[in-house]
């Protein structure tokens, strides 16, 4: 059974953007993966609804607030994993998913107690543009695959 996706919240008002053209139709505030090669990606934020191969833009670089399991603590620092099968951002050591993609790094500490939600600087830190290995080149975000232009706004 397919879990909903849920949508990231921008914090920061950056203009870092690309145009996308995604396989699958995404809602604006989706995770989008785009990739770039058999082990790199870059992670997005969908800013508009698109549907199955219409091109629109998704947002690389801002601050937003992810979901998350409500028993994950992350530190600033922590680099911060997409899992896509759960369309929840995970822990690193968590990352096994064949499409599970690291978004960024934690800005903000997160414990238990906190709403369920982890604050991430997109495709930032040590990992970032990191997809496992295992993935094949067809792999697929929360809702889309990668035909992107390259082209930035």
């Amino acid at each position: 059974m397919a879990r909903e996706a849920l949508l990231a919240k921008r914090i920061t008002d950056q203009d870092a953007t690309m145009r996308h053209t995604p396989v699958d139709a995404v809602t604006a505030g989706q995770v989008v993966k785009v990739d770039i090669s058999a082990t790199r990606c870059i992670a997005g934020v969908a800013l508009e609804t698109l549907a199955a191969g219409a091109t629109g833009t998704i947002d690389i670089a801002n601050v937003y607030d992810f979901p998350c399991g409500s028993a994950e603590t992350f530190s600033a620092g922590d680099q911060v994993f997409w899992d896509h099968e759960g369309n929840l951002a995970i822990p690193q050591a968590l990352a096994n998913g064949k499409d599970d993609f690291c978004l960024g790094t934690c800005v903000k500490a997160r414990e238990i107690s906190d709403k369920a939600y982890v604050r991430v600087r997109l495709n930032f830190g040590d990992q970032a543009y990191v997809r496992n290995s295992s993935s094949s080149s067809s792999s697929s975000s929360s809702s889309s695959s990668s035909s992107s232009s390259s082209s930035n706004s």
